[in-house]
């Protein structure tokens, strides 16, 4: 294994990067709703301290920390066992800790019109 990537356990990924992700270096995963971003992210941590012991940090942006964790548990990475064990923290700083009480209220009525459904 080489000591300048970390591997992500991902099936034919890390032969198509060379080995792993390069050590030391920022990563932005793009692309449009669906397309398996966070999926990609969770089990990459998941298999860090899975295969190779290593600790791993997530930091959600979109969805709170809850669902999160309830649609990797769907897919098998019980991410609670992880951030119990002290080899994961999850950063919850989706953009619904940040809205007041009554605005985010008033967020979901309107989301609740059937122009949304």
């Amino acid at each position: 294994m080489d000591a300048g990537v970390a591997r992500t356990g991902i099936d034919g990924l890390d032969e198509l990067l060379g080995g792993g992700i390069p050590r030391g270096r920022c990563i932005l995963v793009i692309g449009g709703p669906g397309t398996g971003k966070t999926i990609l992210g969770a089990q990459f941590i998941y298999n860090g301290v899975k295969k190779y012991g290593e600790k791993g940090i997530i930091v959600t942006l979109e969805e709170g920390e809850a669902t999160l964790k309830a649609d990797m548990a769907k897919l098998g990475f019980n991410l609670d066992e992880l951030e119990n064990s002290g080899m994961i923290k999850i950063i919850d700083h989706s953009v619904v800790n940040y809205l007041p009480s009554e605005r985010f209220r008033e967020l979901i009525k309107f989301m609740e019109m059937p122009v949304f459904k």
